[in-house]
């Protein structure tokens, strides 16, 4: 039986715990195999900067897969080609090629006067380098801006055919969306189960250590793999 391949997708971090919690999750999480690692781009572009050093930092570091995330957004076509080139240079070579959100404020995505339109023009580009593996954004339901799930396929569909090699997605955009109900009503806590939270809260779990042994968890009951 095949299994779906599953990659982590982290935020690039802002200061030094950040840092160590980020390299602390991507830990717990390399034994189970990722496809790939990838590093966001924040909104507008905001951790430009923080992202590049992330993703190279990992990328010598860890062994895994890296993947740069790269928008379009407040950036001329020569700017962005450039960041990609940094990249390669570094021995990067993964790419989640993604138009971006609209700057914080901004009410909608606008193209830089200089810049990319879209991500096809994006991941054509990136594709006529010939220095990539190049994976594109798919979503699970309709995306806000489509005027339809057909629309949505037509335009996957652009970027596969601009040189895309897959396409990544969640599996869904809410807990609804894929079924998830709560299955009973918590009763209220003792005192002594008041104290014993309060005892494990004072051993200071790592709350990137519990999400990631949540990420591992539903990996394996995703793929069944040995738990």
């Amino acid at each position: 039986m095949s299994h779906p391949k599953v990659s982590f997708e982290f935020f690039p971090p802002r200061n030094l715990e950040a840092s160590f919690r980020l390299w602390d999750c991507v830990n717990v999480l390399a034994p189970l195999a990722p496809d790939f690692i990838s590093v966001t781009y924040g909104a507008g572009g905001t951790t430009r900067q923080l992202t590049h050093e992330a993703v190279t930092t990992l990328h010598r570091a860890t062994g895994l897969p890296v993947a740069a995330h790269l928008t379009c957004v407040n950036a001329s076509r020569a700017e962005t080609l450039e960041i990609a080139e940094t990249y390669a240079q570094a021995g990067v070579t993964q790419i989640v090629a993604l138009r971006g959100d609209a700057p914080k404020g901004e009410a909608k995505f606008t193209a830089h006067p200089e810049g990319f339109a879209s991500s096809v023009e994006l991941i054509s580009a990136l594709a006529d380098t010939g220095k990539f593996t190049l994976r594109v954004g798919a979503y699970p339901e309709k995306h806000p801006e489509a005027s339809s799930l057909a629309a949505d396929i037509d335009w996957l569909k652009a970027k596969l055919d601009a040189g895309a090699t897959s396409a990544i997605t969640q599996l869904g955009s809410s807990a609804s969306s894929v079924g998830v109900r709560p299955r009973y009503r918590p009763p209220t806590p003792s005192a002594r189960a008041i104290s014993a939270a309060r005892l494990q809260s004072s051993r200071r779990v790592s709350p990137s250590r519990l999400a990631s042994k949540f990420l591992a968890s539903l990996y394996c009951a995703l793929t069944s793999c040995p738990t």
